[in-house]
C-alpha cells in the first residue's frame, strides 16, 4: 500500500489514469500487477517482481512517474 500524493482521487477519470499509469510503468519494469485498488486517499497494490528488481526502486519509479504524469494531465 502506498499513499497517493494527490489530495483525493474522487474523479473517476483521475482514478482510471492512475491505474493505467501503474500498469504501464510496472510493465516497463518487467513486473506484473496482481491486484490494484485505487481508494480516494491511497492505493492498494500487489505486484510480482523479478528477483533482480528492488521493491524500493520500483516504488520510487511508480510514485514519481505517476505523480508527474497525473499532475501534467490534471493540473487542478
Amino acid at each position: 500500500m502506498y499513499c497517493a500524493r494527490l489530495k483525493n482521487v474522487h474523479d473517476l477519470a483521475l482514478a482510471q489514469e492512475l491505474a493505467r499509469s501503474i500498469y504501464v510503468f510496472c510493465n516497463m519494469k518487467n513486473c506484473r500487477v496482481v491486484e490494484l485498488n485505487v481508494q480516494p486517499d491511497h492505493v492498494h497494490l500487489v505486484v510480482r517482481t523479478p528477483p533482480s528488481q528492488s521493491v524500493s526502486d520500483l516504488m520510487g519509479v511508480l510514485k514519481g512517474r505517476t505523480a508527474i504524469r497525473l499532475f501534467a494531465k490534471f493540473p487542478y
